[in-house]
């Protein structure tokens, strides 16, 4: 068993998530580092819905928004919930989704050790 994650099945698997495409490829190799312990406990679709919710979630943090509610039909609207920051892969339904998945615990290299993302911008002073 090997599963191979790709930027393009990310996509095509989550449309409604967006990053980067350089974004993407970092979470996906951030991901990789428990791929051993998720191929070792899991089928190969099993795996791979696990660490493609992670990357989801890892890219919906990094936003700096999650989506708290929606409207639609043409009375458009959403709202956000810029969190604490502190709420692990409990944040996002991605999250919590890769979280109840996996019940051998492979997630724990995340919520364990607290991977703290930050964005940062700003330009170079001259």
């Amino acid at each position: 068993m090997s599963i191979t994650l790709t930027i393009e099945d990310f996509k095509a698997r989550f449309p409604g998530v967006s990053a980067p495409d350089v974004v993407i490829q970092d979470f996906i190799d951030m991901v990789t580092q428990i791929q051993p312990c998720l191929e070792a406990n899991y089928s190969d679709a099993v795996a791979r819905m696990i660490a493609y919710n992670l990357v989801a979630h890892f890219c919906e943090e990094s936003s700096g928004k999650r989506v708290k509610s929606q409207t639609a039909a043409n009375g458009a609207s959403q709202s956000y919930d810029l969190g604490t920051g502190k709420d692990g892969l409990g944040a996002t339904s991605y999250g919590r989704v890769a979280l109840q998945m996996d019940t051998a615990g492979c997630t724990g290299a995340f919520t364990a050790s607290g991977v703290v993302i930050l964005c940062v911008g700003g330009r170079n002073a001259p």
